[in-house]
């Protein structure tokens, strides 16, 4: 079986493809036959090349085993023989360099064939070798048992983290434009024919969403200057994930086998049907955000995906090619294919997981010693459907330990028992250090509660630490560069 591409393997197929492409587009004029008729009688009759010539035709020795000829049978003889040989200096420099590029690329070329051979891609066709790395770049492999790992590398913005918060059965559309607006810390997601929406923008959309990233990140080179847009996803694999039942039961009989194959088939057509509902509605979104600090005044828009397509049981998600872009030069978080295991009709568990999984992985939270630890205030923000204190006392409702408290504990607790990500978690006062059990925190007040922090510990923390140690000796070496001089025109000195 062929190895599979790595996201190096892709970046240096990337590379070749570009480099063959530039050397192709500069092939230069080879000598032709009218120009050898003329200067070859000079060459036979003086043994040289003509001077005109003599930048453009190189001479070569070649030496080879003595032979002769008995009928139509070559015949071997001992010793040597060395003859001339004449050729065209310019062509055959170039064509060197296409040898040598070959020669570098020889092995992820030869890799790139044989998962393209395994893979039956071009089965019913001949085709060029630049076709097939083509197609394994625009339409990748997927990569097989990529989400029985722990914890995966994926690309995040502000984009994907902030779709994570946003709940569609709190929102309504604009009755004049037919949009509705999720706004979250200074940034919109557009919803586009709201009232059409296939259900809600909920759970299942967004474990989409995230896996569909997690497997862009696969097949980009991380800060790269060449994105494929292109996310390839074996949903067998994507359902196993889930926990879902698609495989069939070995059974007793014939009659019950079949009724399992039937069961299978019709479990996997309804899977496709929601999945095509997430797809579309994920389609409809749009994003907007504005910069701060020193990108004030700048602004941006994103569309998530522009199209999908499902084959068999691939999926094949296209991701905006300028968000795309945009994930490529973002940001990296250690994301969990367990969080697949939530329940998709509970809208809670899953965001509280990956919050606390993109907590974790920030470096700056490292430095800080704050990649274990989150404020209440921080994951209430974050959880779509949990309803916030003032909302509740606009009702003039006090049940907020049932409404909030109990509701956000659940969300922690789901991602013990249903998704194995965390080992156990505690509440904590940011001040005095004193811990709490939820049972503990049930006497605090409100203004006390939401004051405290939640300390947690991931299953197989990911080890991060090799990653972090490359990224400081980098930040170390550009401090000692020379700073670069200003641009712009020299101040004058004041007179007096």
């Amino acid at each position: 079986m062929a190895k599979e591409l790595t996201k190096k393997d892709m970046a240096d197929l990337q590379a070749y493809q570009a480099a063959i492409r530039e050397w192709s587009g500069r092939e230069p004029e080879r000598l032709s036959a009218e120009v050898w008729d003329e200067v070859w009688p000079e060459i036979q009759a003086t043994g040289e090349v003509p001077e005109a010539y003599r930048d453009r035709i190189g001479v070569n020795l070649i030496t080879e085993r003595k032979h002769h000829f008995d009928g139509d049978r070559l015949v071997w003889d001992e010793g040597e023989q060395t003859s001339t040989g004449y050729y065209d200096i310019v062509w055959e420099a170039w064509n060197a360099e296409g040898v040598a590029l070959n020669k570098k690329y020889h092995d992820v070329i030869a890799k790139a064939l044989s998962v393209a051979i395994s893979t039956e891609l071009f089965k019913d066709e001949p085709a060029k070798v630049s076709d097939i790395i083509d197609r394994l770049l625009s339409d990748p492999v997927p990569t097989s048992q990529l989400l029985l790992q722990q914890y995966l590398p994926m690309l995040n913005g502000y984009p994907t983290n902030d779709l994570m918060a946003m709940s569609t059965t709190r929102l309504e559309a604009d009755g004049f434009t037919g949009k509705a607006t999720f706004t979250k810390g200074g940034h919109t997601i557009t919803i586009k024919d709201f009232n059409d929406l296939v259900g809600a923008v909920g759970v299942s959309a967004k474990k989409v969403m995230d896996t569909a990233t997690a497997y862009l990140t696969m097949g980009n080179f991380y800060r790269g200057t060449t994105v494929n847009p292109t996310a390839t996803i074996p949903l067998m694999e994507y359902w196993r994930a889930q926990g879902l039942h698609v495989d069939p039961l070995p059974m007793d009989t014939e009659e019950e086998q079949r009724k399992e194959q039937s069961r299978v088939a019709e479990t996997i057509k309804k899977l496709k049907q929601g999945l095509k509902g997430d797809l579309e509605n994920l389609k409809r979104l749009e994003w907007e955000g504005q910069g701060t600090g020193r990108n004030r005044g700048d602004f941006a828009r994103y569309s998530f995906i522009s199209s999908y397509r499902v084959k068999g049981t691939t999926l094949y998600v296209n991701f905006d090619i300028d968000i795309a872009k945009y994930l490529v030069q973002a940001y990296v978080m250690q994301w969990s294919p367990a969080l697949l295991r939530h329940d998709n009709r509970d809208p809670n568990s899953y965001v509280i997981g990956r919050k606390l999984l993109l907590q974790h992985s920030m470096d700056s939270n490292a430095a800080a010693g704050t990649d274990n630890t989150l404020s209440v205030k921080t994951l209430l923000a974050e959880a779509p459907d949990i309803i916030t204190i003032e909302e509740l006392t606009a009702q003039g409702r006090r049940d907020w330990k049932k409404k909030i408290k109990e509701k956000l504990e659940l969300a922690l607790n789901k991602n013990i028992t249903t998704a194995p990500l965390l080992t156990r978690w505690e509440y904590r006062h940011p001040v005095t250090g004193t811990t709490y059990t939820p049972e503990t925190a049930s006497a605090l007040s409100w203004d006390e509660y939401s004051k405290l922090m939640v300390d947690f510990v991931l299953v197989e923390e990911p080890d991060q630490a090799t990653r972090r140690a490359a990224r400081a000796a980098e930040k170390a070496a550009a401090a000692q560069e020379p700073p670069k001089k200003k641009r712009g025109r020299p101040r004058k000195n004041k007179t007096e």
